[in-house]
């Protein structure tokens, strides 16, 4: 037994608006279904235009995700394109580094800071191993 065909309905008050006001003057344009939909108090937007003309039957609707399979390969065995990165905001570059270093970020707070960050580098570009020890009330840098 073939399936009768099932009319799409609106599910809010403006499209139910829109598509009253589309079958009552079916050559209006948009921009009056607009003005009349605001004296109503209600908001149209253009993808709804194009949504009650489909739901009337004007116009056909495209298959949803037609344009994502006419672009994929045709076959499973067919070659696919490699992956091309597309047009936008280029990837956030970070400075480059040698091979095994890291990169960390320190949180200085104030002046006095800053210097013992300042210290525990040059002790380390000296050459000499730097230990954290704690005193009881803060942590101090000591060369070892």
């Amino acid at each position: 037994m073939p399936r009768k065909k099932q009319v799409a309905t609106a599910k809010s008050p403006a499209m139910d608006f829109l598509v009253s006001f589309m079958k009552a003057r079916p050559k209006a344009a948009y921009a009056d279904a607009r003005q009349a939909a605001m004296k109503s108090g209600h908001t149209v937007y253009p993808i709804m235009w194009g949504r009650a003309q489909v739901m009337l039957g004007r116009v056909k609707a495209k298959k949803r995700g037609a344009v994502k399979a006419a672009t994929a390969p045709a076959k499973k065995g067919a070659m696919a394109r490699p992956a091309v990165r597309k047009g936008g905001r280029p990837r956030k570059v970070l400075a480059r580094k040698a091979p095994g270093a890291t990169r960390m970020v320190l949180p200085i707070e104030d002046r006095g800071q800053l210097d013992t960050w300042q210290s525990l580098v040059a002790m380390m570009n000296s050459g000499s191993k730097v230990a954290l020890q704690y005193d009881g009330a803060r942590w101090v840098l000591v060369g070892v």
